[in-house]
């Protein structure tokens, strides 16, 4: 099973603007030999979209 997270990012700019805002990262962890990393899924301007695709990523 995998892991998955949400992670907050401030500054975040939307299509190249230039007004920042804070950012909600879903990600999922990827072992690796010695260690793994945390990989960027998609990102959201939205907690609650962030959360919807976290509950459909682990299935519940």
């Amino acid at each position: 099973m995998s892991e998955f997270r949400i992670q907050t990012r401030y500054p975040v700019y939307p299509g190249g603007g230039c007004i920042p805002y804070t950012g909600y990262i879903v990600q999922v962890f990827v072992p690796g030999l010695f260690k793994g990393k945390w990989v960027d899924i998609k990102g959201f301007a939205n907690k609650t979209q962030a959360e919807e695709l976290l509950r459909h990523l682990k299935g519940k």
